[in-house]
């Protein structure tokens, strides 16, 4: 296992990326030893977050979102799903019903038996639609060699590599994001037929099924379609050309977003030198006025708290 993970990982996920993606490989090398600079200062990190103005500006939260440039409010419908009982049914409806295609972008895209089903069933798709997965190749790898919480069915057997279970006998495609400096894309996104999105918290992987507590939220308006952006990008990025897959995927034409009426939802991204979701949790906590309310797997930002 180690020597597979120094050579998948390392090898593959670092030292080629650098090759075939020297643009983006570089300035996560650089955001990343920026981020873990600012430790040394922290004291005084602090003290700026508390002091920046940018947080408080505007005569409600949403003023204040406007004023820090973050992306505009656009009308959408959205359901949220509560764990796996909830989300995977949901999902295998829209599987089921999807027309033209399935894109599929996770962390982690498990080989237990709740991701084999899944495969199943993008293979058994793949003979009428588009069926495509991007995942992340040192989460999935990391996740095949640890066993599940719950006991697997009786003589399954998890297959070695999922990208090639998922492509054999099928048309479906599959690729796995580099991990340049051992940054990790943990993006979680499904969508079907570039209409309805499903993001949230959750891989694919018997964990999110039936052990963990997570959430998804189940999207359609606009929105849907800077998504179906943000994957496409991702999916040229990680193929062949590399950083020249970006070129071909923003000359990509603009499909034409489901205008639905529904609430305003802002659509916040995380990455290299790009912390919208980090902005607006701060822009949040500091304008509270009667309670603050925090539900997460993780809470290890000394600034947040």
């Amino acid at each position: 296992m180690p020597a597979e993970l120094i050579t998948k990982v390392i090898v593959h996920g670092s030292a080629k990326s650098i090759v075939s993606n020297p643009i983006s490989s570089t300035r996560k090398g650089i955001s990343m030893w920026w981020r873990r600079s600012r430790l040394l200062s922290d004291s005084i990190l602090k003290q700026r977050i508390l002091l920046n103005s940018a947080y408080t500006r505007g005569a409600n939260i949403e003023q204040a979102l406007d004023l820090m440039g973050l992306p505009a409010p656009l009308p959408g419908k959205i359901d949220y799903l509560v764990d796996g009982r909830e989300f995977f049914p949901a999902l295998y409806r829209s599987i089921d019903q999807a027309k033209q295609r399935i894109d599929t972008q996770v962390f982690i895209f498990d080989n237990d038996d709740v991701a084999t089903q899944y495969a199943d069933r993008l293979k058994k798709r793949s003979r009428d639609i588009q069926c495509r997965v991007l995942m992340d190749r040192l989460g999935s790898i990391s996740s095949w060699w640890t066993a599940p919480e719950t006991p697997l069915p009786k003589n399954f057997q998890p297959p070695s590599s999922m990208p090639h279970y998922l492509m054999k006998d099928s048309r479906v495609k599959a690729r796995v994001s580099q991990n340049p400096w051992l940054v990790s894309d943990h993006s979680k996104i499904i969508l079907i037929d570039g209409e309805e999105a499903y993001l949230g918290g959750m891989n694919i992987g018997r964990e999110y099924r039936y052990d963990w507590h997570d959430l998804m939220a189940e999207i359609r308006g606009p929105l849907v379609d800077i998504i179906d952006r943000e994957f496409h990008l991702a999916w040229g990025h990680a193929g062949p050309f590399g950083d020249l897959g970006y070129l071909v995927a923003l000359s990509r034409p603009r499909s034409n977003p489901v205008d639905v009426e529904g609430y305003p939802m802002r659509l916040l991204l995380t990455g290299p030198g790009n912390y919208e979701i980090f902005n607006a949790q701060i822009a949040a906590i500091r304008r509270a006025q009667s309670y603050i309310y925090i539900q997460n797997a993780y809470f290890t930002d000394d600034s947040l708290l």
